[in-house]
């Protein structure tokens, strides 16, 4: 079991505020920003503990975000795509068909990777 926020994930555009979030209980905030400084902002992650969903929010400058499940996973965004383009190349290779491989690649385009 992973420790980061449970997908979907999704951008949600307010007016006021923008946030990553999740459909999860009710909608609960993955990420958001606040303003850190004059004319700054800076990210806030939900510090939930143990529980699954939910929690306070708290400024990135407050938390170990190399440690931080949801910050973790953003950050290895880049790596994880490349893994997936990689392991889609491989199992072409290995002759699995096209059409068992559609949800790996479905992930790859909606990531905004490419597989040619």
């Amino acid at each position: 079991m992973t420790k980061h926020t449970p997908a979907p994930w999704y951008w949600h555009d307010s007016g006021y505020r923008i946030a990553l979030m999740t459909p999860k209980n009710g909608h609960c905030v993955v990420m958001d920003f606040v303003r850190k400084g004059m004319q700054g902002a800076q990210p806030r992650f939900s510090n939930r503990g143990d529980a699954p969903l939910g929690g306070v929010m708290i400024e990135a400058d407050k938390l170990d975000l190399e440690r931080h499940p949801d910050a973790m996973l953003i950050t290895q965004a880049p790596n994880l795509l490349a893994a997936c383009v990689n392991s889609y190349r491989m199992f072409l290779e290995m002759g699995v068909k096209e059409t068992e491989l559609e949800s790996l690649k479905n992930t790859i385009l909606n990531a905004g990777g490419t597989i040619e």
